[in-house]
């Protein structure tokens, strides 16, 4: 299994990666707007390359067959979607930015609730624990996304975090787990 970076409609390359690795992928979000998810569902394989939704990509398409929903669990890898976008000032609600590019708090809890209950390996997800945020971007804004994958990895240690969000290749272990960030179209396989 391949775990791919952001792709922000570039889906001429994503389709090449996907044909060149040949095997099942993860993508850890920001996949893209409406055109570029009615693209996927028409041309891609859903069923072996799944996307994991970011803060850029169109919600209306959650719950369609590339999405891993809210959160997923398989084979001793979770994903959890989502990210808060910084930029939102600046984007327009239902076409390039959506409310619910987050989980709600009790959606979140949902999530860290199952989360403990399963302790995977892996974790795949689009941003990352609030204390990676810091320590490693210097990013010190809080949401519910990065709070709640605080909880989690507080809760328990996986071997493996991948993440995107931050465009940047980023490999450090942590507190025993290996995090892995992937810049734009970058690739990590399983």
């Amino acid at each position: 299994m391949i775990v791919i970076g952001d792709v922000h409609g570039k889906i001429n390359k994503y389709h090449q990666m996907i044909r060149r690795y040949g095997c099942k992928t993860i993508q850890v979000g920001d996949f893209g707007f409406k055109l570029h998810h009615n693209w996927h569902l028409k041309n891609v394989d859903s069923d072996n390359h799944k996307i994991n939704f970011g803060n850029h990509d169109d919600y209306n398409y959650l719950h369609s067959k590339h999405s891993l929903g809210d959160y997923s669990y398989f084979d001793g890898i979770m994903t959890v979607r989502g990210a808060y976008s910084i930029d939102r000032w600046l984007r327009t609600e239902g076409l390039d930015w959506w409310c619910n590019e987050e989980l709600s708090y009790a959606d979140m809890q949902n999530a860290i609730d199952f989360y403990v209950d399963k302790k995977p390996d892996v974790m795949i997800t689009h941003d990352c624990p609030r204390s990676i945020r810091k320590q490693v971007f210097n990013i010190h804004e809080k949401s519910i996304t990065s709070d709640g994958l605080q909880a989690m990895f507080e809760s328990h240690q996986p071997k493996l975090w991948i993440f995107g969000h931050h465009h940047k290749d980023m490999s450090e272990i942590i507190d025993g787990c290996r995090f892995i960030c992937l810049d734009e179209l970058s690739v990590y396989s399983l």
